[in-house]
């Protein structure tokens, strides 16, 4: 099935879509004209804070990404940088051009804003295709066991193509106080 509408989710009460709390592990390749990467990445969402890990070789060692929608800490071995400006502190630190503010829906199988126009919707009412914040994003399928979450999303932009390829998704308690 395929439509063309803005989306308006009506989560379940354990989508992933209403989880405070999840974490996300996989692999993921950047390319653009600059640059190849790959890795594996570690994302855990704890309501509006988040904590990105990423392993590979980005000549960094393991990148230590902490922040909210608009800070940021990064650390690795060489650098413990901070900053209000997300994106551009991550492309100086490890040259990849990410929308930071953007991969928490992504991973979760949503667009980040609910104006967003969705290109492409499959029979269960996800999102296929989509444009936003300047990126195309595809997810090319679904987890077998949670099928509300993707289990590989492609996002392109601006000669920037990077393929997330999401191993495990899992809603997690607060942590206590």
């Amino acid at each position: 099935m395929s439509a063309c509408s803005r989306l308006d989710p009506q989560p379940t009460p354990d989508s992933p879509t209403t989880a405070d709390h999840w974490r996300a592990k996989g692999k993921f390749v950047y390319r653009s004209a600059e640059r190849t990467e790959s890795g594996n990445f570690d994302w855990r969402q704890h309501g509006q804070q988040y904590e990105l890990r990423l392993y590979g070789p980005l000549a960094l060692g393991t990148v230590r990404i902490t922040g909210s929608s608009n800070t940021v800490r990064i650390r690795s071995r060489q650098q413990d940088l901070s900053s209000d400006q997300p994106q551009h502190l991550l492309k100086r630190v490890t040259g990849l051009a990410l929308p930071l503010q953007a991969l928490p829906a992504w991973l979760s199988g949503q667009p980040a804003s609910p104006r967003t126009v969705i290109l492409q919707i499959d029979h269960q009412g996800r999102p296929l295709r989509f444009t936003e914040q300047g990126w195309q994003l595809r997810y090319e399928g679904f987890q077998a066991g949670n099928p509300a979450i993707p289990a590989t999303i492609l996002a392109t932009a601006d000669g920037i193509r990077l393929r997330l390829l999401v191993k495990s998704f899992t809603t997690q308690p607060p942590a206590p106080p």
